[in-house]
């Protein structure tokens, strides 16, 4: 893996300022300006003065974790077809947020069951939002599309979401993953 700007200017300045001639010095970077502010809205330096920059420590940087999956989540709920949570969004909706399941801290996946018929329409409208459906991606926001002929759903606070009941049967037929979970199901 290569370095990125960030880990250069991290090393070079730490939380030192620096200038943008500096880093046209230091990378060869002929658009400072563009490169630097493209980093200031990451999050990772912050101006401090005209064509002045420091990098930000990692605890003064933002967490756009929850910024991004709560982006997938409303493009998920806004899409046009209907759909419901299924696998541990049902779970973490039905015990309202007490059990989560999350493969590490920088990656989330939402299980939707969708219909049959809507499936390919789903795949594009992921895809055009720049959304993964492929269970290699390690870290960021993954959609696990769960087809079905026929679409049974409750709403909790306004969200499409299976059955108590079927709940119950997933965290059942998978305790390794949802061990304990039952106990925490509310009404």
């Amino acid at each position: 893996m290569g370095m990125t700007y960030a880990d250069v200017l991290t090393y070079a300045f730490g939380e030192d300022e620096f200038t943008t001639k500096e880093v046209t010095e230091l990378t060869g970077n002929s658009r400072p300006g563009k490169l630097l502010s493209e980093l200031k809205f990451r999050g990772i330096v912050e101006r401090v003065g005209h064509g002045t920059y420091r990098c930000l420590k990692i605890e003064d940087r933002p967490d756009f974790r929850k910024t991004e999956w709560n982006r997938v989540s409303r493009l998920l709920l806004n899409a046009p077809w209907p759909k419901a949570w299924t696998g541990s969004n049902a779970v973490e909706l039905w015990t309202n947020g007490k059990y989560r399941v999350y493969p590490n801290a920088f990656a989330h996946t939402f299980d939707l069951v969708v219909l049959t018929s809507d499936h390919n329409n789903w795949v594009d409208y992921l895809k055009s939002h720049g959304i993964s459906t492929r269970g290699s991606k390690s870290i960021g926001a993954y959609v696990e599309l769960h087809p079905a002929d026929k679409l049974e759903y409750v709403e909790i606070e306004g969200e499409p979401v299976i059955s108590k009941e079927m709940t119950i049967k997933l965290i059942r037929e998978h305790p390794g993953i949802y061990a304990g979970a039952e106990d925490l199901i509310e009404d």
